[in-house]
């Protein structure tokens, strides 16, 4: 029976690093940059987003400062509407 003078395990083998590798590599590469891409345009149309409905949108203090009612049709539609 052969002694093991060594007292560690042998290492595991390791295989060579493949085209395939590379290419999976490389893929999970343009994955992750997309996704960062995809977040970023994301993020920007949220912040123009959310300005623009600022923008539209009445305040809540404009609203409390009108009685809560606003005049959404102009005078000449209001006036054809009453004549009916």
């Amino acid at each position: 029976m052969p002694s093991n003078r060594s007292s560690s395990p042998p290492l595991p083998r390791t295989r060579a690093y493949g085209w395939r590798t590379f290419f999976l590599e490389f893929l999970y590469g343009l994955l992750a940059i997309a996704w960062y891409l995809l977040a970023l345009v994301e993020m920007s149309m949220l912040k123009g987003l959310t300005g623009l409905g600022n923008l539209v949108a009445p305040s809540s203090e404009d609203v409390s400062n009108d009685g809560g009612e606003r005049n959404v049709l102009p005078e000449e539609a209001e006036s054809s509407f009453h004549m009916l």
